[in-house]
C-alpha cells in the first residue's frame, strides 16, 4: 500500500493544498479557506483513501495556528518545510512561475523525497505561553529603545547640557521631562516647586536631580528654533517611556512566575548567566528539549556547531554556519558573555581559548558550546547546575605523580599530620580545607591543597591540578570545581601531572 505526501502553502485567508503519491503524481490540489470546517474535510477526504500521510507546512505559527491544531488534533505526521528550502527546490523543477499553488506542489514534492525534514510538535501550554510572552516583551524593548533615541534626539536641539545631565534609563529624568522639557522652563519653576513636584511623585534622589538640571538650565539662556514645538512631543514620549517600562517590569515579573512553575525552569536558570529571561526564551524555543536527539544536534540547531567546506585539496576547512536559530544563538552568546564575570570557570575556559590564539568571538562561540553541553547534561539528568559539591572520604586519599617517563609514586595522606600547615594558595575558588605532602623518590614536594593550587618548595606556584586519563588501581577521580587540564611547573621535576584520587 502506497503513502499520501500532502504539501501546503500557508496563506492568512486561504491555504493551498497539493497531495502527491508515491509516484509524484498529483492525486488533489486545493485551495480552502482558513476555517477549521474546511481544513478537517479535506483532511478527513485523504484520510478515507485508507493510506498512510503526512504533512508539511511552510509556517509553524500565525496564520498556520489553526491548520496545525487542526492536524495535531487528528493524530497527523507534519514536517516543516521552511520558504528557503522550498525557494531552492522549486529550481529543480520546470518552470520559473512563483504562485501559491505551484510552492504548495514543491512542498509536497520535497516531502516525499526527503525524510531528513524537521518533525513539528504540538507546544504545551506553558511553552506557548512563554512563546507570547517573550514576543511581546521584545517589542517593548523595541519600543524603548526607539522612545529612548527620539527624546535624546530632541533633548540635544533644546538643551545639550540637559540632554547630557539627564538619565533617560530612571523614573525621575521621565518624571520631570513630562512637566518640564526646557531650560527656560526650568528656571521659571525653581528649584522649590520642582523638589517639591518631584517628591509628590515619590522620585528617590529628588534634590540631587534638581540640583543637575537647574545647573544645567542655567547655562543656556537661548531658545532654539522649534523649542515649544519640540518640548511637547518630549513630554507625550516622556509619558510613553515610563508606561512602556511598567509595561516591561509587569511582563517580566510575570515571565518570572512563568519560568518558576517549568519543569525545567530552575535547571536552567542554575546556569552562571542565565536568569529569569534569558531562561524563559530559551524554554520558549527549545522547549523540553525532547525534539533534539544529542547536543550536537541542539548545538547544530543553535549555530554553535561548524559546518565544512571541503573542495579538492582543500580539506578540514570549518565555517560559520548561515542557516540557524537565531534566538537560541542569542541565548547562548549573551549569557557566555554575562558568565565572563560571574563564574570562574567559564571565565578560565575562556582565557584558555585566548591563549590558543582564538579571538573574541571564536572564544565565547567555544564557551558557548561548552555551556550548550553542561545544561544538555543537566536537563537530562535533572539536576540543577549550582548542585553542592559533595567532597569524598578524606580518612585514606592518594596522591599520584606521573612524569614524562611515565613514572608513579603513591602515599597515603593522614591530614591530621598536616593540620598545622598553613601555606597560601593562589586560587580563590572553592576547595577541600585539607592538607597533605607529596613524596616521589624521598624527594619531598612541598604540602598541596586538595583541589587547589600545586606547590613546589621554593618555587614558584604551579597552574593547578588535572585528572589523569588512566590510573593503575582502584581508584575514582575526585572532580572538584577546581581541576583545569594543565601542566603542574617544578624546578626539580620539569613536568608533571597531578591527580587526586580516593579510593572507589
Amino acid at each position: 500500500m502506497g503513502s499520501l505526501w500532502a504539501g501546503v502553502d500557508v496563506g492568512k485567508t486561504h491555504h493551498h493544498v497539493c497531495a502527491v503519491d508515491g509516484d509524484g503524481s498529483v492525486v488533489l490540489f486545493e485551495k480552502i479557506p482558513n476555517d477549521q470546517q474546511a481544513i478537517s474535510g479535506i483532511a478527513g477526504r485523504l484520510g478515507k483513501r485508507r493510506k498512510p500521510i503526512r504533512w508539511a507546512v511552510d509556517l509553524r505559527g500565525g496564520p498556520a495556528s489553526l491548520l496545525l491544531a487542526v492536524l495535531f488534533d487528528r493524530g497527523a505526521d507534519v514536517r516543516y518545510v521552511s520558504g528557503t528550502v522550498t525557494s531552492r527546490m522549486a529550481e529543480a523543477f520546470h518552470g520559473e512561475r512563483k504562485t501559491d499553488a505551484h510552492d504548495a506542489y514543491v512542498i509536497a514534492q520535497t516531502l516525499r523525497m526527503r525524510n531528513d525534514l524537521p518533525t513539528l510538535t504540538m507546544a504545551d501550554g506553558v511553552q506557548q505561553e512563554l512563546k507570547l510572552l517573550v514576543s511581546r516583551r521584545l517589542d517593548l524593548v523595541a519600543d524603548r529603545v526607539r522612545i529612548t533615541a527620539r527624546i535624546q534626539e530632541l533633548l540635544t536641539m533644546i538643551s545639550p547640557a540637559l540632554e547630557k545631565t539627564l538619565n533617560l534609563r530612571s523614573r525621575g529624568a521621565l518624571r520631570l521631562l513630562a512637566q518640564w522639557q526646557t531650560p527656560a522652563g526650568l528656571r521659571r519653576a525653581g528649584e522649590a516647586r520642582i523638589l517639591a513636584y518631584l517628591r509628590q511623585h515619590g522620585v528617590w534622589a529628588a534634590k540631587a536631580l534638581t540640583a543637575k538640571v537647574l545647573t544645567a538650565a542655567r547655562t543656556q539662556t537661548v531658545a532654539v528654533a522649534g523649542e515649544a514645538t519640540a518640548a511637547g512631543i518630549v513630554a507625550q514620549m516622556a509619558t510613553d517611556l515610563e508606561a512602556v517600562n511598567d509595561r516591561i517590569t509587569a511582563i517580566e515579573e510575570t515571565i518570572a512566575s512563568v519560568v518558576a512553575e517549568h519543569e525545567l525552569g530552575k535547571i536552567v536558570t542554575s546556569l552562571p548567566g542565565i536568569g529569569t529571561t534569558l531562561a524563559a526564551e530559551f524554554l520558549a524555543h527549545a522547549g523540553t528539549l525532547t525534539t533534539y536527539s544529542s547536543p550536537a544536534a541542539l548545538a547544530a540547531h543553535a549555530g554553535l556547531a561548524p559546518i565544512s567546506r571541503d573542495s579538492g585539496r582543500r580539506q578540514g576547512h570549518q565555517v560559520r554556519p548561515h542557516r540557524y536559530h537565531r534566538g537560541l544563538r542569542r541565548v547562548f552568546s549573551m549569557s557566555s558573555f554575562a558568565a565572563l564575570s560571574h563564574c570562574p570557570r567559564s571565565r578560565a575556559y575562556y582565557d584558555k581559548k585566548r591563549a590558543e590564539g582564538k579571538a573574541h568571538r571564536q572564544a565565547t562561540a567555544a564557551l558557548s558550546r561548552q555551556r550548550l553541553n553542561v545544561l544538555w547534561a543537566c536537563t537530562h539528568h535533572r539536576e540543577p547546575g549550582d548542585a553542592p559539591y559533595q567532597a569524598p572520604d578524606l580518612t585514606r586519599t592518594y596522591a599520584v605523580i606521573l612524569s614524562r617517563a611515565g613514572r608513579a609514586s603513591r602515599t597515603s595522606v593522614d591530614p591530621a599530620c598536616v593540620e598545622g600547615s598553613r601555606r597560601p594558595t593562589w586560587r580563590r575558588r572553592r576547595r577541600i580545607p585539607a592538607w597533605f605532602t607529596i613524596l616521589d623518590d624521598g624527594e619531598w614536594f612541598g604540602p598541596i591543597p586538595i583541589g587547589g593550587s600545586v606547590w613546589s618548595q621554593g618555587t614558584r606556584p604551579g597552574r593547578g591540578v588535572t585528572g589523569l586519563s588512566a590510573v593503575a588501581g582502584p581508584f575514582c577521580y575526585v572532580n572538584t570545581p577546581v581541576f583545569d587540564v594543565d601542566y603542574c611547573h617544578y624546578s626539580s621535576l620539569s613536568k608533571c601531572l597531578v591527580c587526586v584520587v580516593a579510593p572507589v
